[in-house]
């Protein structure tokens, strides 16, 4: 084993900080755990201007895909790198082998001493090889399984064109998801039911770790000193979501044609509050339309939000990874209706941490947790320390503690 600190750098496809997505929030968790076994730089790609490195990180290099050279200007440096044609299979990938992000990595690497590559989604595949080549261990993050994910995603088209490109894009999907399942020195996932599909997939064997996605509970204990609304008064319904993403836009229409009527014809004081960035034109229209819908657009807190929820609502029908919504409100001690698919990934129980419905009965859901505050504080104490015991920060540092001692390349 080394005999000084480890030495880490991070690769993510999300602004590093602040964490505004699931996505960037797992992230940020992982960074803060490995923080703990040394020095960690950060190399992230998306939206938005970087900045000066956050607490605990040493260097932050930020890039916007909108401000670099167009990635044709790829073609001569690819041709000259035959792995790196072998790696860019596919489109999301090839976006990220910009030559200023495979300098600064590759720059990052040699002046940072770095010991240990994390490849934070499967689209940073290309990098897996230039690290090794370095001499560096990788590990590879899956926040997904990503090829069943794109697979539940994939449109529904006539057009035959479009359809061929779909099946091709989902066979590079799982060709680099594999490859990378195959090759990284390590795996995380968000769960247990991930951690079984990877392991049918590849012999993963002692190389794959479940590392869960975690909250900081403590950021929510504000939000735990603020009573819910007292019953038989105004009722709000929460649903927090990136609505970019299209299985989240899905939840919001469920919620906001079939849901929320139903719940008014009893509850007339009702309304729905859809918070989260990207809002799309019909989600718009009908907040402006009479009829108890709220549309926050994006928010930099969702705190003071969740703390106006009575119940939080979760009709997810598609997706993948673990449900940091769900942690939050637990955090939050805000009762939660959430379909099966909503809660996929987290150690749940029906009408013991959750309600788990379809959306066909979530307001009826909704409206007994509105009427029985004995069941809503159940549920929400079971769900804090559900939450406390499983799936806070502490727990994740810990098994990345474990998982990165495993690969011998910390003291």
């Amino acid at each position: 084993m080394s005999a000084r600190a480890l030495h880490s750098l991070v690769l993510a496809w999300h602004p590093l900080h602040p964490p505004q997505s699931g996505a960037a929030l797992r992230n940020w968790q992982n960074v803060r755990a490995l923080a703990q076994l040394g020095p960690v730089d950060v190399v992230s790609v998306g939206p938005g201007a970087g900045g000066p490195a956050p607490a605990p990180v040493r260097r932050w290099h930020h890039f916007d895909p909108a401000r670099l050279e167009p990635v044709r200007g790829l073609l001569e440096p690819l041709l000259r790198r035959s792995w790196w044609v072998r790696a860019c299979r596919h489109p999301w990938s090839h976006a990220l082998c910009r030559p200023e992000i495979v300098a600064t990595v590759r720059d990052s690497i040699r002046s940072g001493k770095i010991d240990l590559v994390v490849l934070e989604e499967v689209w940073f595949h290309p990098y897996r090889a230039l690290a090794h080549a370095l001499g560096c261990r990788t590990v590879f993050d899956a926040h997904n399984v990503e090829g069943r994910l794109r697979s539940e995603l994939a449109p529904s088209t006539r057009d035959g064109i479009e359809r061929l490109r779909s099946r091709l894009l989902l066979r590079r999907t799982a060709a680099i998801e594999l490859d990378l399942l195959r090759q990284a020195d390590q795996v995380w996932c968000c769960s247990d039911e991930d951690a079984a599909r990877f392991a049918a997939t590849a012999e993963l064997q002692e190389r794959l770790h479940v590392i869960p996605n975690t909250i900081d509970v403590e950021h929510y204990a504000p939000v735990r000193a603020t009573p819910r609304s007292p019953p038989g008064g105004p009722a709000s319904i929460v649903f927090v979501g990136s609505f970019s993403y299209a299985p989240n836009e899905e939840a919001a229409r469920i919620l906001v044609e079939q849901v929320l009527p139903a719940v008014r014809r009893e509850r007339a004081d009702a309304r729905l509050v859809l918070v989260g960035r990207d809002p799309t034109p019909w989600m718009i229209a009908a907040g402006e339309r009479e009829g108890g819908v709220h549309v926050t657009g994006a928010v930099d807190d969702v705190r003071p939000h969740l703390a106006q929820a009575d119940v939080v609502a979760v009709p997810l029908l598609r997706g993948g990874g673990t449900r940091l919504k769900l942690l939050e409100a637990f955090a939050c001690l805000r009762p939660v209706v959430s379909t099966a698919k909503g809660a996929e990934g987290l150690a749940v129980a029906d009408r013991q941490h959750v309600l788990l419905r379809e959306p066909r009965t979530f307001a009826a859901a909704i409206l007994e947790l509105l009427s029985s505050p004995p069941l809503a504080t159940r549920l929400v104490q079971n769900a804090l320390a559900l939450v406390e015991e499983r799936y806070s920060w502490p727990v994740a540092a810990r098994r990345v503690e474990a998982a990165v001692r495993a690969l011998r390349c910390a003291p």
